[in-house]
């Protein structure tokens, strides 16, 4: 009876294809019999650790183990080739008990490395959360959005934001979570893409700690009326475009939020809930009342690419 493929793949795996001794685990290959091994590499062999026939001649040949279950993987341990002729060459000294407590041993520490694995991969998905919260000052999120949409933007924020963008950059991500990963990507393309738009049309004056729009259209002298209508126009066209944009990185936010709470921290800003675009002056509706508002969908770039129509 030979190693079947079920059995074969439960001892690599639990394994994690390396030689089970601890002062070898160097990697292992696997390849079978009509094939040939790649130069540089270490062929892994699964040794049977009760002898595959009985035997009063070898030491390990002697036991109540069924032949049948010889070529299973509780009676199975992968190798190297060194390790797996060191322990047929001398029996005696490499007994059945020994090389049982060798196999258990190795797969828990291979269990343990994967935890810790793990949890570097969890430890890196938590920095990029406390830094959104922190880049994007979810504690004072109210205020900080009435600041964005009354375009009076903290002189501070562009920089945390870019930060983290440049961050999520270089990071090598784990690829654990590709909902988390994905989210986080859209956060921080939406968010530099509302900021970039922002910034092309605003300044920064010494001693404000406010990042103000330029207002072009105030330079025009009043007696060219021609101009000055197409500045304003072209001022409105922005106003407008910030807003969409600030809606679609408010919409991206909660998809964030959401991924996190949902895979990782299901507490996370889960009293506040919903983080929404606040209008405390009623400027959106004209009616000088407070609103709020959810961002349904996202705003396409044929929308932002629309000339500005004044409403009547």
């Amino acid at each position: 009876m030979a190693i079947q493929p079920k059995d074969a793949h439960l001892l690599w795996g639990k394994a994690a294809g390396r030689c089970s001794m601890p002062d070898c685990r160097k990697p292992l290959v696997s390849v079978s019999a009509e094939e040939k091994a790649p130069n540089n590499v270490i062929v892994g062999e699964m040794a049977h650790i009760v002898g595959r026939k009985n035997s009063q001649v070898n030491a390990r040949g002697i036991s109540t183990l069924p032949v049948s279950e010889r070529d299973k993987y509780p009676n199975l341990i992968l190798l190297c080739p060194t390790h797996h002729t060191l322990i047929d060459k001398d029996e005696a000294d490499w007994p059945i008990e020994r090389l049982h407590t060798i196999k258990r041993e190795h797969e828990l520490w291979v269990e343990q490395q994967l935890g810790k694995e793990i949890d570097l991969q969890l430890q890196i998905y938590d920095d990029f959360i406390d830094r959104v919260a922190l880049a994007f000052r979810l504690e004072n999120w109210e205020w900080l959005c009435d600041c964005l949409f009354r375009k009076i933007m903290p002189v501070d924020f562009p920089e945390d934001v870019y930060q983290i963008g440049f961050e999520h950059f270089r990071s090598i991500m784990p690829g654990r979570d590709k909902h988390f990963e994905a989210s986080l990507s859209n956060l921080i393309t939406r968010s530099r893409a509302y900021l970039d738009y922002y910034m092309s049309e605003s300044e920064m004056i010494p001693g404000d700690p406010r990042i103000m729009p330029r207002k072009r259209y105030r330079d025009v002298p009043e007696d060219d009326f021609e101009t000055k209508q197409k500045a304003i126009a072209e001022h409105m066209k922005w106003d407008r475009n910030t807003t969409m944009l600030l809606f679609n990185f408010v919409r991206a936010l909660n998809e964030f939020c959401e991924v996190v709470r949902k895979d990782l921290r299901p507490s996370f800003f889960a009293r506040k809930g919903l983080f929404c675009v606040h209008d405390f002056m009623g400027l959106m509706g004209a009616t000088l009342t407070e609103t709020w508002h959810i961002p349904p969908r996202y705003f396409e770039q044929e929308e932002l690419d629309a000339p500005y129509e004044p409403q009547t």
